[in-house]
């Protein structure tokens, strides 16, 4: 297959497209994730490693180490309240999305590293503060 300037100019709005999509859906993953207290739903789309900081105690932990950490953090505070205040970075293979979130104790921010890899969107990054 021949690859023209015209077929490239086609395909590469389309990628960037699909790869925004599974941003968005990162974005609602954890949205939904942080609304319901579930630590499971919300490490479904880490990265294999990441860094999670939570009350500014930060560790490189695997996905079943961050399930384990987020769920111990859930039990002690119950998420009441999600707000999305800002996305930021302009690639598509790195993303920032930071979150207020309320709970019965105290409110927090929520910092969320998106990166892509092997086509796929991750969450390389997590930290509540």
């Amino acid at each position: 297959m021949i690859l023209t300037k015209r077929s490239v100019f086609i395909a590469f709005p389309v990628f960037i497209l699909l790869c925004a999509f599974q941003v968005t859906d990162i974005n609602s993953l954890v949205i939904q994730a942080l609304k319901g207290n579930n630590a499971k739903a919300l490490t479904k789309s880490f990265s294999s490693s990441i860094t999670l900081s939570i009350n500014r105690e930060e560790q490189v932990v695997t996905r079943f180490q961050g399930e384990l950490l987020l769920a111990d953090f859930f039990r002690q505070y119950k998420v009441t309240e999600v707000k999305r205040m800002t996305a930021a970075g302009n690639s598509p293979s790195n993303r920032y999305f930071i979150y207020s979130i309320k709970t019965t104790k105290q409110n927090f921010r929520v910092l969320v590293k998106v990166i892509e890899l092997k086509g796929a969107a991750s969450i390389s990054e997590l930290r509540i503060e």
